[in-house]
């Protein structure tokens, strides 16, 4: 898939996490990624902690990780020029958590990054076992549908410590 057309294929709704926990709102739209700011801020505060493995974790129901990954992914590899793969596992099931950790544990030993796209542990309790082998989460709520008891469920299943921010969504535009 050529640069341009992968572009095209995600569409960003991230923002900026900075310094451990503060949250800012950022634009729906979705800007070429050298002029894509919020994302770059992103990637930067994502950075403040080292890291091989990175879960984003939907806040609740209606949040979709697979985007963010997917977009930290294309920084993590205009910045640095590192491999980072991305995982889907919003609805890994029970039979298959230790298969995916050890996958993920084998992708890192390889010298590779690895971004997880996660559901809420409210609607998928398996991300609570990925989001703890992981070195670092962040949270994704929607803007005005992310309730805030689901949110602070989220964190205190999987652990305060494993947080370095959240991620604020916004509505998309019709």
């Amino acid at each position: 898939m050529g640069e341009d057309r992968k572009r095209e294929a995600v569409t960003s709704e991230a923002v900026i996490s900075a310094d451990e926990r503060s949250t800012a709102l950022v634009k729906r739209e979705r800007p070429p990624l050298e002029d894509d700011l919020a994302m770059q801020k992103l990637w930067v505060a994502t950075q403040k902690r080292e890291w091989k493995s990175l879960a984003v974790i939907a806040g609740d129901e209606d949040v979709s990780t697979l985007e963010v990954a997917t977009r930290l992914a294309e920084i993590a590899w205009w910045f640095k020029g590192q491999p980072t793969n991305v995982l889907d596992l919003r609805k890994l099931g029970l039979r298959l958590v230790d298969y995916q950790l050890k996958e993920i544990a084998a992708q890192i030993e390889q010298g590779d990054c690895v971004i997880i796209a996660l559901s809420s542990v409210v609607s998928n309790p398996t991300t609570i076992a990925v989001a703890s082998a992981v070195e670092a989460c962040i949270l994704a709520v929607k803007l005005g549908t992310t309730r805030v008891e689901t949110a602070e469920k989220n964190i205190t299943e999987i652990g305060r410590e494993k947080f370095i921010g959240t991620i604020v969504l916004g509505e998309k535009k019709k």
